[in-house]
């Protein structure tokens, strides 16, 4: 602000009782708060309006205004200039945003029951990303200095072998590597290829899991332990509503231009280890929904062997095992269950042989192979497509009447209607299988997703004005699982009954059942945990 006077004229606009538009107010909203001057009755949002019509559009202003707007010419280049043009400038976004805005009340009613199931999730997660999550110094550098000690490791072995001159980032040297290895015209050489080359010969599985330990150890520093990345000893990061077409969450780094997103923290403790519980509170917990993609798919697909298993005392993986491979239950080996788990996945998400090969790797296709004693001139594609065919064996009806159902759905009327939100598609999984397989994934993810949003709302409103103020915080919706801090040991289970939300689903046949996902709740073993990585 350049004077006292701009700062209240704002402060007193912002407090006004009329109801306030934004595009992305997100944004916004986090600046308005960090210099108090907070908005009164944020009702609208052209961002979340149009997302909540035409999830798969872009979800920019001008293309917002495109649509909605018969006659408007570009103006995102006007702001360049004197300041007349940046206030004219200005003047023109606001006269878009309220033409846009005005123009998306008259959406169909589905869209605009998707926008009121939506919209009230930027508050909860406005409050996740001004607070943050609290970063211990000491356990920063400690990770750091153990992260730079694994890569200087494999760097000296690929010094030794090819020597120092060599780059396991450059594209061009790791071709040309690749050619010494033997591999003919290699196409591409990040980290998906080298996984299928690591097959080609014994030499060359050895040399390439040093290339890629050193890219993973590298990308591992530049976005994980940088401290200028955190402002004031916290982390923080953007929790958005609007970022999937599934209504799942999507994360960056903050609207201050700091931070990383939260979603995806690579496994270990290496990260994890140095965000901690805030100054005051006892503890971090976390929260998980179990197994929920998996009862998604039972329930939404009505296969009644899957909706038994789901809601049995079988472990999941291991029961699928047995099916799977003819194993008794009880001689599942740990190894025979994560390749369950891994042809459970593939299967979920409709891979084909081919993606399943990429995304598993050679290496642990042939350990499959040998695993299940399957025939030694069989392929790894033919490896691959035996794994698929025996979950299409279990469980016919998901691939079977399941994903024929959605296919009719989709082309009759371009929509999928998961418990109660709409998304209008432009995909055509007649056509094409990867439409097909987004579609697939659609169900059960805006499924989970639905339901963990539904109690999310709620459990932040009891965080903020009800019994658990300044008893707990919310820090992050982490796909099915919720992170937060806590002051007393009783309060761990309050927010875990808080997050158990039954719904009643109805399957592709029009039956309905009531799903219930269980919660997990995880305090670590020797409860209270000041860290993330003591969780699990």
């Amino acid at each position: 602000f350049k004077s006292l006077d701009a700062w209240n004229f704002v402060r007193q606009l912002n407090d006004s009782k009329p109801a306030k538009v934004f595009q992305n107010g997100m944004y916004d909203n986090a600046y308005f708060l960090r210099w108090n001057v907070p908005v009164r009755n944020w009702f609208y949002d052209t961002l979340h309006q149009f997302h909540s019509y035409l999830s798969e559009l872009p979800k920019r202003l001008d293309f917002i205004t495109a649509f909605s707007v018969r006659y408007v010419r570009y103006w995102k280049d006007d702001s360049a200039g004197s300041e007349h043009d940046l206030f004219e400038y200005n003047g023109r976004d606001c006269w878009a945003t309220m033409m846009s805005c005005l123009a998306l009340l008259s959406v169909p009613e589905w869209a605009r029951k998707n926008y009121l199931e939506e919209f009230p999730l930027v508050f909860p997660c406005l409050t996740m990303e001004l607070d943050g999550i609290a970063v211990n110094e000491k356990k920063f550098y400690e990770a750091r200095a153990g992260v730079e000690a694994t890569l200087e490791q494999h760097k000296a072995k690929l010094d030794r072998w090819l020597g120092p001159d060599f780059n396991p980032g450059s594209h061009v040297q790791v071709k040309n590597l690749l050619r010494a290895l033997g591999i003919k015209n290699p196409e591409s050489s990040d980290d998906a290829a080298l996984t299928a080359y690591k097959a080609e010969s014994p030499l060359a599985e050895h040399i390439l899991d040093e290339v890629t330990a050193v890219r993973k150890a590298n990308k591992l520093l530049s976005n994980y332990f940088v401290w200028d990345k955190f402002w004031q000893g916290r982390l923080h990061y953007k929790l958005n509503p609007a970022g999937t077409d599934t209504g799942r969450l999507a994360s960056s780094e903050s609207s201050f231009w700091c931070g990383y997103q939260i979603q995806n923290i690579p496994r270990g403790p290496q990260v994890k280890s140095y965000l901690e519980a805030d100054v005051g509170y006892d503890g971090i917990a976390e929260v998980d929904y179990s197994q929920s993609e998996a009862r998604c798919v039972a329930y939404l697909s009505g296969c009644m062997n899957l909706i038994n298993l789901v809601e049995s005392e079988y472990d999941y993986h291991s029961y699928n095992a047995s099916k799977f491979f003819g194993v008794k239950y009880e001689e599942v080996t740990k190894d025979i269950r994560d390749l369950s788990k891994r042809t459970n996945h593939g299967a979920n998400y409709n891979m084909g042989a081919v993606v399943m090969l990429q995304t598993m790797g050679p290496k642990n296709v042939l350990k499959a192979q040998k695993l299940l004693g399957l025939p030694a001139q069989w392929s790894l594609i033919q490896v691959c497509q035996f794994l698929l065919d025996a979950y299409a064996r279990t469980y016919p009806e998901v691939k079977k009447d399941w994903y024929q159902h959605i296919i009719r759905t989709v082309t009759i009327t371009n929509k999928l209607i998961v418990l109660g939100r709409t998304r209008y598609t432009f995909l055509d999984p007649s056509k094409s299988k990867p439409a097909l397989n987004s579609l697939v994934a659609h169900g059960p993810q805006s499924l989970s997703v639905a339901i963990i949003n539904k109690a999310l709302y709620p459990l932040w409103r009891r965080t903020v004005y009800g019994d658990l103020r300044n008893r707990v915080r919310l820090k992050a919706q982490i796909h099915d699982s919720v992170l937060f801090t806590y002051i007393g040991q009783d309060t761990p289970p309050l927010v875990r009954e808080a997050m158990i939300n039954p719904q009643i689903i109805a399957d592709i046949h029009g039956v309905e059942r009531t799903m219930k996902i269980p919660v997990d709740l995880s305090i670590g073993k020797a409860p209270p945990s000041r860290f993330w990585s003591q969780l699990k």
